[in-house]
């Protein structure tokens, strides 16, 4: 039954999460993995605020500013990738019933949340 809730947290994204940690905050298991989730929907965010500002600061050089800051949206792109393959590994773990970090920003969630 805990795995359900702990699954909701990456299914339901900011709504599981929400859902996790005001009704079952005692169950530690569901809360790692509610954390886990909202570490990996802030670093989305992140990633498109930071290609935001970057990319309008970019944008002021002259001729290849515009292109240059349109071009580094692929680094955007790549991470999404990533942090979908770790909400898919995410998933994994918690289905399974396993109490361990994402790969790649798992400890540093830990280390913030």
């Amino acid at each position: 039954m805990k795995n359900i809730f702990a699954v909701c947290a990456y299914v339901l994204s900011i709504f599981g999460v929400a859902f996790v940690l005001i009704f079952r905050r005692k169950d530690a298991f569901a809360v790692y993995h509610a954390k886990q989730s909202l570490g990996i929907v802030i670093a989305a965010v992140l990633a498109l605020v930071v290609w935001a500002v970057g990319g309008w600061a970019i944008s002021w050089i002259p001729y290849i500013g515009f292109i240059v800051a349109v071009a580094c949206f692929a680094l955007v792109i790549a991470a999404y990738l990533t942090l979908a393959i770790c909400w898919i590994i995410g998933i994994k773990y918690a289905w399974q019933g396993q109490q361990q970090p994402v790969p790649i920003i798992g400890e540093r969630i830990l280390r913030y949340l």
